[in-house]
Parts: C-alpha cells; structure tokens; sequence
C-alpha cells in the first residue's frame, strides 16, 4: 500500500468514530448558516463595506485557504460561496463562556489550539472533506500583524493533496487597514475579497507538495503597504496608534526593548522618538527611521535575530519583563486552571518566569516548551514537553510579539 493510501486510512480510522456526532452537529449548523447568511448578510457587507462576488466552486467539496487579516474573515468569506463552509477556528474562541457555547453549537467549527500540536485538527479536516464537508482554513494560523502574509506551514500542502478534494485560494484587501490586529478601534474604510483560482483535484494530484504550498502563498499573499501606496484609500477612526505597542516593542533609535507606548494618533518611545499615524495608515514625523509597521516589524525580527549573544548573556537579569499577569493551565475539558491573576512574566536567556508575591515562583525552562503561539493582541500560549498546555492573558497592554520573538531565538527556532 502506498504511503498516501496508508497515511488516509491510518487518519479515517481515528476519526470514523466521530462522524455521526459530526454530522449531526453540521446538519444542525447548516441551517443556522444559510438563515444567517439571507438575514445578516446585507447587514455585514454594508457595516463593513465589503464588497465580493459569489463564486460558484465547480468542485463538490473543496478546502478554501484565505489570507488572514480580521477577526471577522469568516463572515466575509461564508458571503462569497454558495456552498457551507466549515472554519478552523482558535479554541480560545470557544472558551468565552456563552458566546464560545454559542458559535460551537451553531457553526460547528474546527477548534486549534494555539501553540499546541495540531494534529487533531488535521484529522478533523481531512474527515469533514471526505464527507462531502468543505473546509475554510487561514494558514498563516492568525491574523496579519504588520500587513504582511505570514508563515503557511508546509503541513498546508500535503494536507490539501491527501484530501483528495480541491483548493480554492481566496484574497482580502483592504482589511488590515479597517481592523488592524493591534488596534484598539477599527476603521471606517473599504474591504475588497475575491477568488485568486480554483485548483481541480486531479490538477492537484500531479503537483507535488511544495507546489501546491508555493501556489497557496503566492495566491494570498499580499504586502497591506505596497498595496497601500499604489492604490491609497482612507481609513478613518479615532485612536489610530492606540495599542501600537503590542506589536512594534522595540525603539529603532535606543534599541530599547518595551519602551514603546501610544496614546490617541501618536506613538512615541521613552527615548524621545515619536510619529504620529495619519489616514493611509502611514507613519508621519520628523527623522522617522520607518514610515509604517511592516518595516519596522522586519527591522525588530532581524536585530533580534542578530543579537542572539547579547540576549544569551540575560541569565541573571530578564531580557524584557511585564506586571500584571495571568498565567492558567488549559484543562483537556477546556477549562482553566488559574496559577496567577496578578504575577510578573520575565523571560531570560534559558527560562519563562511568572513570579505571584503571594504564591511564589513558577518556572518554565525555555528547553521544556516545545510550542509557542500568540492570539489576539497581547495573549500568548505554550504548550511544555509534559504535555501542559498554558495562557498568558494581561491587565496592561504589553507585545505578546516581543517574547514569542525571543523565545524563537533562544530555542534555534526559525523567525521569519
């Protein structure tokens, strides 16, 4: 038996059980689905002014990949097919309490957990296919933070070709600028979606898996900024560089790390350097180093990559540290086990500390977390080689960004 026959059986098997229970919960969800789509969908489209044709997929059942670049991407993309999508979904979402209760019983997604294995979510995927289900995934794995098309996972590939089922690549432009990741107010602006190519399954077979994956970034990917500059639109909002710092945490003049801070439309560092963010979504100010994030952000990744030494030499001091923490342990059921609600989170060249002046210390060696993801703007998640599953959530704004960054690089991990 070949390796991708085996590898489809070995998956069918795990998942068969769950079928009946899947397909009741889809039946369900199919309903609620379409009633939503006639009665909020004019809605949506006109609140968010999105604009899209509806495309009519010519392959029964298929796996949708989209650029990631709102929250609201699923709307978006439910209101340009004709046919149910199932989403891939983050389980944070599923875990806020009545509204998380209320989108597992009526869309029925597919839940990943971030910075965790995501094997189950594969089999999940490839089960629904197989019954005729089709599938809508974003592969960078979380919205855009800097304008950019992120990582897509070479998993993604060999995911699509085992299917069996056929790819549709999908675009959103526009969306970075309404409701940018960091931000803490979205933006009254234009959005704009629409199909890159259908790929039939027997296209597909004869591809191999770095090409279908090379397809599948070249189809979404898209730069917000260059975008931005040859076909200027205004996004208009109050508050446009609040929040700011949850992404850019690192000073291009002092170098300075978590120094950073925004307040209204500006956004300056302790140091003195400060802009200000105009209606394009640019940078504007005397001597700016970057006139946008996208820049900024690539700058911070290389010099954080680039002074791995000086960070390795923090064995005694933390590297960059932030108050008002909450640390939980994720329960298989879902349910969290608090350690903190008000704790200090360091990280230094060897370890995560999370220290609660009432409840002492808890250590995390950097050796011992073999993931590492962020969700929203400041939550961070890591899963450790015993199998523990945690969320660090905060009572301040602080960049998640700034130690998923370190962590990468202080573990050999590649950063792109």
């Amino acid at each position: 038996m070949s390796s991708k026959k085996q590898r489809s059986k070995e998956m069918t098997t795990k998942t068969n059980n769950e079928t009946p229970e899947a397909l009741s919960h889809i039946k369900r969800a199919h309903g609620i689905y379409f009633t939503s789509k006639v009665l909020l969908g004019w809605i949506i489209k006109l609140y968010f002014n999105f604009r899209s044709k509806v495309y009519r997929p010519k392959n029964k059942s298929f796996i949708l990949i989209s650029n990631h670049t709102t929250m609201f991407d699923p709307f978006f993309e439910a209101l340009s097919f004709k046919p149910y999508l199932r989403f891939v979904t983050s389980d944070h979402l599923l875990r806020m309490g009545a509204w998380g209760k209320f989108i597992k019983f009526s869309v029925n997604p597919i839940p990943k957990r971030r910075g965790a294995d995501s094997e189950k979510t594969m089999e999940m995927m490839a089960e629904s296919v197989r019954n005729g289900v089709s599938v809508c995934i974003h592969a960078e794995g979380f919205c855009s933070i800097n304008g950019e098309t992120g990582f897509v996972s070479p998993r993604t590939g060999q995911l699509v070709k085992d299917s069996g089922a056929g790819l549709i690549t999908f675009r959103t432009v526009g969306g970075y600028f309404k409701d940018p990741r960091w931000a803490k107010h979205s933006r009254r602006g234009r959005m704009r979606g629409s199909v890159v190519r259908e790929y039939m399954p027997e296209e597909l077979q004869r591809m191999s898996v770095d090409e279908i994956n090379e397809a599948i970034r070249r189809d979404i990917y898209i730069n917000a900024y260059e975008q931005q500059r040859k076909d200027p639109h205004k996004y208009k909002g109050r508050a446009l560089a609040e929040d700011l710092e949850t992404i850019l945490y690192l000073c291009p003049k002092c170098h300075a790390i978590g120094k950073t801070h925004s307040h209204d439309n500006e956004f300056s560092c302790e140091c003195g350097y400060k802009m200000h963010i105009n209606e394009y979504g640019f940078f504007e100010g005397d001597s700016l180093v970057f006139d946008n994030v996208l820049d900024w952000d690539k700058w911070q990744k290389s010099y954080v990559k680039d002074n791995l030494a000086l960070w390795r030499s923090f064995t005694e001091k933390p590297i960059t540290s932030d108050e008002k923490q909450i640390l939980n342990c994720i329960e298989e059921n879902e349910t969290k086990e608090l350690f903190s609600d008000n704790c200090t989170m360091s990280i230094y060249a060897d370890r995560l500390e999370f220290n609660d002046e009432s409840k002492g210390k808890k250590v995390f060696m950097l050796s011992d977390i073999v993931k590492m993801s962020m969700g929203g703007e400041t939550k961070l998640y890591f899963t450790t080689s015993n199998g523990f599953y945690y969320e660090v959530g905060s009572h301040t704004r602080r960049s998640s960004v700034k130690y998923f960054a370190l962590y990468r690089v202080l573990t050999g991990r590649e950063y792109l």
